[in-house]
Formats: C-alpha cells, sequence, structure tokens
C-alpha cells in the first residue's frame, strides 16, 4: 500500500523512510515501553517493504502492527510459506551465484535484487547474519526445482545448521527468541549502529530510546565471550558467576572452528562488558570480545 513506508515507520527504531527500492536496514519493533518487540531486516522493493525475522515471529508481529492500523493505506501479509529460501555464504558467494546460478546479488548490505529464475521473479538480499558475504535467496514455490538444480551445477555445497549458527555466533549477530527476548531494550542489543537511528521523528517507543541515549549506557550488553579451551559450556541460557557474583546471562553457545575455541554471547552487566576483560567464571576463563560482523 502507499502508506507502507510512513505506518512502519512508526514502529521501528530506523528510518525507514529514507528507502529506495533496492535498498534495506535493520531495525528493532519496539513496544510503548520501548522493550524489543522483533528485530528485523527491512527490504525496500517497488511495491512492498519485505520484513525479515526469527522463524516464528511472523503472527506476533503482524498482531502488533494490526492493532495500529486504521485508515492507512497498508496490507499486511505472511508470505513466509509462499516461498523457498536458500542461504548461500562465504567469500566467493557473489561471484558463484552470478557466474553459475545467473543471479546478480547486491552488493550493499541489506541491498535487494530481483532475478528470473524459471520464469519467476527471485528476491536475492544480502543479510549481516555472517561475517563472510551471506544472501537469502527466496523463489516462489514453483521455481524451487529449477533453482535447486542450478545449485546443484555450480556444486554449492550443503552444510548442517549447526555450520550456519557457528558462523552466526562468529559474526555476533543475535538471533531474536534466544538472544534477544521482548525484556530486552534496544541499546541492550549493542546494534545501536546499525539499528537505531537516533535523528528520526516519531515512533512508539522513542521515548524510553531517547532517554537511554541520553543516559548515555545500560545496564547490560550484549557481548561477546572467547573461552580458553578448557571451558566447559553448554548451549542454553545460563547464568554468568565469577566467583559468587551474578555478572551476566550466557544466551548462545558455539564450538568455533574458526577460533577452534567455545564461542557465546552474553549480556555483560556494566563494568564486565569491556573488551579485552578477562573474567574467571565457574566454567573457566573468557575473554571479552565485540565480534564484528559482515556490516563492519
Amino acid at each position: 500500500g502507499a502508506d507502507r513506508a510512513s505506518f512502519l515507520n512508526g514502529f521501528c527504531t530506523n528510518d525507514l523512510k529514507r528507502l529506495e527500492p533496492g535498498q534495506g536496514c535493520e531495525a528493532f519493533v519496539t513496544s510503548a515501553k520501548g522493550r524489543v518487540e522483533g528485530h528485523l531486516l527491512v527490504f525496500c522493493l517497488p511495491e512492498m517493504l519485505v520484513l525479515d525475522t526469527a522463524a516464528g515471529q511472523a503472527e506476533q508481529l503482524l498482531t502488533h502492527l494490526d492493532r495500529y492500523l486504521i485508515r492507512e493505506d497498508v496490507r499486511l501479509k505472511d508470505i513466509t510459506h509462499d516461498h523457498a529460501r536458500w542461504l548461500i555464504g562465504g567469500p566467493h558467494a557473489a561471484a558463484i551465484l552470478a557466474a553459475r546460478v545467473g543471479i546478480a546479488p547486491p552488493s550493499e548490505i541489506c541491498g535487494v535484487t530481483t532475478a528470473t529464475v524459471d520464469g519467476h521473479p527471485v528476491p536475492v538480499f544480502r543479510v549481516p547474519w555472517l561475517r563472510v558475504p551471506a544472501f537469502l535467496v527466496a523463489c516462489p514455490i514453483a521455481a524451487r526445482p529449477a533453482l535447486q538444480q542450478a545449485l546443484t551445477s555450480a556444486d554449492v555445497p550443503r552444510v548442517e545448521p549447526a555450520v550456519i549458527e557457528a558462523a552466526r555466533v562468529e559474526a555476533g549477530f543475535p538471533a531474536y527468541g534466544r538472544d534477544i527476548t521482548a525484556e530486552n531494550l534496544p541499546q541492550e542489543v549493542n546494534r545501536d549502529r546499525q539499528a537505531i537511528s537516533f535523528r528520526k521523528g516519531c515512533y512508539l517507543g522513542q521515548e524510553t530510546v531517547a532517554r537511554l541515549d541520553a543516559l548515555g549506557h545500560v545496564n547490560r550488553r550484549l557481548m561477546g565471550l572467547k573461552w580458553d579451551r578448557g571451558a566447559t559450556l553448554r548451549n542454553e541460557p545460563q547464568v554468568l558467576l565469577v566467583g559468587d557474583q551474578e555478572v551476566g546471562r550466557v544466551t548462545s553457545t558455539v564450538w568455533s572452528p574458526r577460533f577452534r575455541t567455545p564461542l557465546s554471547l552474553a549480556y555483560l552487566r556494566r563494568g564486565h562488558d569491556q573488551p579485552g576483560r578477562r573474567l574467571e567464571t565457574h566454567w573457566g576463563q573468557a575473554k571479552v570480545v565485540r565480534f564484528v560482523d559482515s556490516s563492519g
């Protein structure tokens, strides 16, 4: 609908009205109290805005937005099951898609282009989920066999979900429902540069975000933990203790092939969240790091 950008802009932390077709951005959807209702990638196509978020979040977000929809020219639709999707990632992903599959992927983070596969339009989104270039290829179900054949012919190897999860944590990209919940404030997630505009106009929850910005800090931040090899951890949310003191909460843990050691994402209390700080925890020693995703 014609009011889609102005309507959605009233619920997101980033400035969506500036987006032109082919562009996109990362954003939080916030509640009236400034809590995180959703974590999105927003992509601008000529006739629509496509919102990509964690699995299972569509109904919650659509219900939240529909509550405020009155007379605006906006239509909300869940298109999850209308498309088959592939995540193509790696240093040579763009070249392989262009030369071997016939898809020219976008060069900018959160950019989107549209290719044609078997006569069907196929949007290709560049996503910041990994520390290497990564592209989400979404095609109508009818075009799935042709795209699958093209990827197979290009010798694109399949990987297990655990490989993607390790690469996600290496990049420090949070997953909604695991690393982010409705209890979090946007600045706690530590993605201000990627997902928050402090200059845009009013939106639901802006007062809280602006107040935290004026304060200059939050009481906890999502950071990375690079563990010594002897650390013993489980991949589940757990309280982080230094001695008898609770200093944070671990949300995701993986074994990192890149670093050959366990890595975690964790909310660390202020005073324990400085990059380079070493923590002597009940699981072993860890170094606080700020992972750098593919957006820099």
